[in-house]
């Protein structure tokens, strides 16, 4: 499953003018580029707030980063940062290139190899295509958020926060769980009608599942038997998901069942809730009507600006 993040979105013309957040991760017997250092409860912008502090390895791959519009005029960089184990960077490609992108991320790979003497990092890389409808400026803060993400995730330990008032397309829910995961940027609905093809689903199923290993969050209720192998799938690569459900949750102390407590203690998994409406009206299974509720939910926050 792995192998997967060298695929690279077919139906995208990689030598065209574009915008991408790349990421790199680290090969397991190099040590970390960067350590986190900080304070989750610091404001933001403070001295004490969270910040990777690179060593050796990361000032190195940092300054090659910085360097790619030498080599690449028609490059520019928006944003970088060099977590312990990945590195990101937001770059606009403003030119057609001769080449296909991924011959330039070979050439930075190259040039960090020859100042390290060997490569830092795992084969190939992810690319995110930030569309127009994109917010460029949402997923430059995402890039910057990464040491405080991290962060937060080691001071916490485990992810069971609950609100009960998250808005969305002017209602009202409940969240449980890693609640971060609606801030990602980079979300996509997993919706599989009956009306598709064998080849449609599988189509759908390997765009998902590339997806979810470069770190987008999938966001369904995961109801059809296609839909929930589709997220048994996700998890086994580590994806993260927000999983839609019918029913309001029971009044704290609440805890999930076994599958989704250890998803919740990952990191992996925030569940979203009606606040005060049952959809399925009491129902053991899943209604129709709320069916295409929670659908129209999944695609609004898949589809929403963060701004």
């Amino acid at each position: 499953m792995k192998s997967r993040h060298n695929k690279r979105a077919r139906w995208h013309d990689y030598f065209s003018p574009c915008k991408y957040l790349i990421t790199m991760n680290k090969a397991e017997s190099v040590d970390a580029f960067s350590r986190i250092e900080g304070d989750t409860d610091a404001p933001k912008g403070s001295r004490d707030y969270p910040q990777a502090e690179y060593n050796r390895i990361g000032k190195i791959i940092a300054r090659q980063i910085k360097q790619i519009p030498q080599w690449l005029p028609s490059a520019r960089i928006y944003a970088k940062e060099v977590m312990p184990d990945h590195i990101h960077f937001v770059i606009d490609i403003r030119d057609r290139l001769p080449w296909h992108l991924g011959k330039y991320i070979s050439k930075f790979r190259h040039f960090v190899r020859e100042r390290l003497g060997y490569d830092p990092f795992l084969p190939g890389y992810n690319d995110k295509i930030i569309y127009a409808e994109r917010s460029l400026d949402d997923v430059i803060q995402y890039v910057k958020d990464n040491p405080y993400r991290l962060a937060v995730r080691r001071a916490k330990r485990s992810f069971f926060d609950r609100c009960d008032r998250i808005r969305l397309n002017g209602e009202y829910y409940i969240g449980y769980g890693n609640l971060q995961l609606l801030k990602n940027p980079f979300i996509e609905a997993v919706i599989i009608h009956r009306r598709y093809s064998p080849e449609q689903r599988e189509d759908l199923r390997d765009r998902w599942l590339d997806a979810s290993y470069g770190g987008t969050v999938m966001v369904s209720p995961f109801i059809s038997p296609a839909e929930k192998e589709i997220r048994k799938q996700i998890e086994q690569i580590g994806g993260p998901v927000i999983l839609i459900v019918d029913k309001p949750l029971p009044d704290p102390p609440y805890k999930p069942a076994r599958h989704d407590f250890e998803q919740c203690a990952k990191g992996e998994l925030l569940i979203l809730a009606p606040r005060d409406e049952d959809w399925s009206k009491g129902r053991a299974t899943v209604s129709r009507e709320a069916c295409k509720r929670m659908n129209a939910l999944a695609e609004y926050i898949a589809n929403r600006s963060l701004s």
